[in-house]
């Protein structure tokens, strides 16, 4: 393979095999656009650590991912671009062999290996890239979590800016509408009447029992506790 067929080669294993899940990501993410200083990331994950609170996002980490062909693609000085909270190079393992010692401590290293092979017996014996057969990606070198320097909301603005990123969060906007559960908001007290009806005041999420304050313009599409798509129940007659 060239380093064209290469490049290709990790990067449909990379998007078959890692970006699965609730997350989402893009490719080709450029990070300070506009500006002397740009530079892009080849791929960015954004992993949740659930999809039911506003919690589980904040909580949410963002993995980087370099696709490297060859030494000279290593050394070019293009695409090193590591601000996540995890960091990867992706690369043929004859490459890793090669570059060892020239790879930070906390980025992680992913390699691609025969189905079902031992990654320690590839590293001795590597087997040449080929299109055919079956091959997988390993982690033959663990990253170490950095703190990040970039916002969420920065960074997330920078994957949806680029076209990939755009897919893929319509992608996940579409698989939450389809998962999220239901709840209702029940009214608990009110203060005064109009048109002889109640006008509630305080409200109740009927899956977590959350409360809220506020006339019923006020209340929420989803709760912000448990992510229930909310919608408003009211009660007659002693029954809901």
């Amino acid at each position: 393979m060239n380093r064209k067929e290469i490049t290709g080669f990790l990067s449909n294993l990379l998007e078959r095999e890692k970006f699965t899940g609730a997350g989402c990501w893009a490719k080709e993410v450029s990070i300070d656009a506009g500006s002397i200083n740009v530079k892009r990331v080849d791929y960015m994950q954004f992993e949740p650590a659930g999809i039911c609170g506003i919690s589980d996002i904040e909580k949410g980490v963002f993995i980087c991912y370099e696709v490297k062909s060859c030494k000279a693609d290593f050394n070019s000085g293009f695409g090193k671009n590591f601000i996540g909270e995890k960091n990867y190079f992706v690369m043929p393992m004859r490459l890793y062999k090669e570059v060892i010692q020239d790879i930070p401590h906390n980025v992680g290293v992913i390699v691609p290996i025969p189905f079902m092979g031992d990654k320690h017996d590839e590293f001795e014996n590597p087997t040449e890239l080929s299109t055919e057969g079956k091959w997988e990606l390993r982690v033959i070198k663990h990253a170490h979590v950095q703190l990040r320097n970039r916002s969420m909301a920065e960074l997330l603005f920078c994957m949806l800016r680029s076209s990939s990123g755009h897919k893929e969060a319509k992608k996940l906007l579409k698989g939450l509408e389809k998962s999220t559960f239901t709840g209702k908001w029940i009214p608990t007290e009110y203060d005064s009447y109009a048109d002889g009806y109640p006008v509630w005041d305080k409200w109740e999420c009927s899956e977590c029992g959350r409360e809220h304050e506020g006339d019923e313009d006020s209340l929420t599409a989803f709760c912000p506790d448990c992510g229930a798509k909310m919608e408003v129940g009211y009660i007659e007659d002693g029954k809901e």
